[in-house]
């Protein structure tokens, strides 16, 4: 899918959710009211030279620092059971 036909879909969403919640005017309208679209790799993974060269050590060398620590799904697929999973893998480890 393009970036204009995410648009496009933006803009008929919105417009029809508006519309049914009753907004005068309920018209959205590309670029007027879409001020930034961005494309990105929905599952960002570490490829064999990454992990090769200490990725994951890189990643928990940062936790603590700054009294920062990081919980998130990045060890696996983004779920909502992969980053409880990191969270309590977190508080054991550290707390």
């Amino acid at each position: 899918m393009s970036i204009d036909d995410v648009t496009q879909l933006l803009v008929t969403t919105l417009t029809e959710v508006l519309t049914g919640a009753g907004i005068t005017d309920p018209t959205v309208t590309a670029p007027g009211d879409v001020k930034a679209i961005r494309k990105w790799d929905y599952f960002p993974h570490f490829n064999t030279f990454l992990l090769a060269n200490g990725a994951y050590s890189q990643y928990n060398a940062l936790q603590g620092n700054q009294h920062t620590y990081y919980s998130s799904g990045l060890n696996g697929f983004e779920t909502v059971e992969f980053a409880i999973r990191a969270g309590k893998d977190l508080v054991n480890s550290f707390f």
